[in-house]
This record gives C-alpha cells, structure tokens and sequence, in this order.
C-alpha cells in the first residue's frame, strides 16, 4: 500500500498568500506559461525571499544540523517541493514561538 504523503496546509496556505501578493505586485508574471514566465517568477521569488529577511549567524550542534536536515529531505519527500534548512530553521521557530505564545495566552494569570 502507497504511503500518503502529509501535506501542511499552514505552509500551503502562506505560500499561496504570499504567490497572489506578488501576482498583484507583478502583473507581467501572469502572462503566458512556458519557460521564460517560470524563470521570471524564480527570479521574482528569489528576491523577494532575500529582500524580507536579515541574515543572521548562530552556532548550533552537528546533531541538531543533521536533524534540521532530515527534516528537510522528509518535507521534501512528503511534499514534492524543495525543502532546504533554511526553511525548515523558520517553520519550526514560527511554529515553536506561535505554541509558546498561544500558551502563554491561555495560562492562568497568578
């Protein structure tokens, strides 16, 4: 029997957002399909990934790098889509920081 494969719909979701955000901002990415619209797109994602962040170096564990990596190839594999650490180090922060945040917000006040 085939694996199902696990889909994130949050991720789904914000990459959707994020697709009719720059769809709007770039009405000539809407044109016609064939390769140069999908290299104008790449290119177009490429810099709006690189324009809304600040890079950042910290120090982590070759174990939890081989982790964040694994991760990546299971997301990968689950999904069909390229999967890399970077994006997995942001999911997880996001993620982590919205359960520690949401629990703060429920805790009962002392």
């Amino acid at each position: 029997m085939a694996k199902k494969k696990v889909v994130d719909l949050g991720l789904v979701r914000d990459a959707r957002h994020r697709l009719e955000q720059l769809a709007k901002e770039h009405p000539e990415l809407t044109g016609e399909r064939g390769e140069k619209n999908r290299e104008d797109w790449v290119t177009t994602l490429e810099e709006d990934a690189m324009a809304n962040t600040t890079q950042y170096t910290f120090r982590l564990t070759d174990e939890l790098v081989e982790r964040l990596d694994a991760y990546a190839d299971r997301l990968s594999e689950e999904t069909g889509l390229e999967v890399n650490r970077a994006d997995v180090v942001k999911r997880l922060l996001t993620k982590g920081l919205e359960a520690v945040e949401k629990q703060k917000k429920t805790a009962p006040k002392k």
